[in-house]
C-alpha cells in the first residue's frame, strides 16, 4: 500500500465554478458522462456592475 500526501483546499463557489469551467472538457467521456452539462446562451446587458453580481442578498 502506498501512502501520501494530498493537497486539500478549501474552496469557495466562485473557485469551484472557474475550476469546472476549466477542467471539464478535458475529461474523458466516461468521466464527464458522471455529471452531463449544457452550455446555456443568454443576452447579457451591454454594462452591468459587479457590486450588483457581488451583492449580499444574492445567492451563490
Amino acid at each position: 500500500m502506498q501512502k501520501g500526501r494530498g493537497h486539500m483546499e478549501l474552496i469557495d463557489l466562485d473557485k469551484l465554478m472557474d475550476l469546472w469551467v476549466e477542467y471539464y472538457p478535458k475529461l474523458d467521456d466516461e468521466d464527464r458522462a458522471l455529471s452531463p452539462l449544457r452550455a446555456v446562451h443568454f443576452l447579457a446587458p451591454e454594462k452591468i456592475t459587479v457590486s450588483i453580481l457581488r451583492s449580499p442578498n444574492c445567492l451563490h
